[in-house]
């Protein structure tokens, strides 16, 4: 995202520096997870990689202990805006407003994490929860996102991650340190190298040279990015398939949510949202190509029939923003929450939602989430727009 202290949300919102210090480590099976342990005045992560959550009493849950201290739970899976980057506190969290009384909402969401590795995720860690009567996904943008990394797209046909390189260098290099001693030198010289590299840009340029000058791969165009979602969109209803299995063996109820974006949602923007978009494009300049109406009408259609075909819940949290006047400032960049904001798509979510999570037979019963409707009308969550 470039130099930190010149995008407007370290001014706007300072506590930035805790999620920028903050890093995303390698991870068997899940890819990637928090950094365990770190430690900040407003963000704070468990041993295992997620971000710290109190119950309704306001008590620490411990993922080591929870599956013996509550008898159920909802689960929360999604990417950064369910995480919550930007909040002032843990306890500002989405998960935070979605619990109840010994029925925690317990928050397994992983920055920059896709559709896969949420899925990933709950399958690796659902030994740990107590079991979920209910499972909220927040999700979609970091799939659709990926269109425009070809980077990041290694093997097309088994799906991406963001920033694959930097995880699967942390890889390397631990394994390389455990590595003999011509191994071990030939890592110290490389990071002696990088180092010399980032500091010189004299030395910057004269390789920027050897690179072919038509070479220019930081945008791709429109046309390869619908051509790589062509790709993508199979994966994410393969996942939502995934789902609607488990939704139907385990009688959980899942519920599937578009995450809102700047671009999709058409609230009209803040000064500050505004101010903050502007310095996300300078820097990612392939956001105009998926935040926009027709990325985020292709994104609703898709995942509005895989969840009608698979029997999933269907919202799109762009509906409720739509809703959301100019002054208030709902967004600190492209895709995260404010405090306000998060607050209010909780407020939203638990309008949707059933006041009870239903029982195992009512569930099976009812097939869905009608709220007094006909549950096979439609996929969408009532009173979601």
């Amino acid at each position: 995202m470039g130099n930190k202290s010149t995008h407007p949300r370290f001014k706007y919102f300072p506590w930035q520096k805790d999620y920028v210090n903050q890093a995303n480590i390698f991870a068997p099976y899940v890819m990637s997870i928090s950094q365990p342990e770190y430690r900040s005045s407003s963000l704070n992560i468990d041993a295992f990689g997620f971000r710290r959550q109190y119950d309704f009493s306001g008590r620490l849950i411990d993922l080591k202990s929870a599956r013996t201290k509550y008898k159920e739970c909802t689960l929360l899976l999604g990417n950064s805006a369910s995480f919550g980057v930007s909040l002032t506190s843990d306890d500002k969290a989405l998960g935070h407003y979605l619990g109840g009384k010994d029925h925690p909402c317990i928050n397994l969401s992983v920055r920059g994490a896709t559709m896969q590795q949420e899925l990933s995720i709950f399958l690796t860690h659902k030994h740990l929860l107590p079991p979920p009567t209910r499972i909220i996904l927040i999700t979609g943008l970091c799939d659709i996102s990926l269109a425009t990394q070809p980077e990041d797209l290694w093997l097309p046909i088994t799906g991406g991650m963001h920033s694959i390189n930097t995880f699967f260098k942390q890889h390397c290099e631990r394994i390389e340190m455990q590595g003999s001693v011509p191994v071990k030198a030939k890592r110290a010289f490389l990071d002696w190298a990088e180092d010399r590299y980032h500091h010189y840009q004299w030395l910057q340029h004269m390789f920027e040279k050897r690179v072919h000058p038509n070479d220019n791969s930081a945008v791709i165009s429109a046309a390869a990015m619908q051509l790589n979602l062509d790709g993508i969109f199979p994966l994410m209803d393969n996942v939502l398939q995934t789902w609607g299995w488990i939704k139907a063996a385990q009688a959980i109820d899942v519920q599937v949510v578009l995450q809102p974006v700047m671009g999709w949602t058409q609230k009209p923007r803040s000064t500050i949202e505004h101010e903050c978009l502007q310095a996300d494009i300078e820097r990612i300049p392939a956001i105009p190509l998926y935040a926009n109406q027709a990325a985020h009408h292709q994104a609703h259609t898709f995942f509005q029939k895989s969840c009608e075909r698979n029997q999933l819940g269907f919202a799109d949290a762009n509906d409720h923003f739509d809703t959301v006047g100019e002054k208030e400032t709902s967004f600190s960049d492209i895709c995260h929450l404010t405090d306000n904001g998060t607050a209010s798509l909780a407020k939203w979510l638990l309008q949707c939602l059933p006041a009870r999570v239903p029982t195992a037979n009512e569930f099976k019963q009812t097939q869905g989430f009608s709220g007094g409707h006909d549950t096979h009308s439609s996929s969408r969550v009532d009173g979601c727009g």
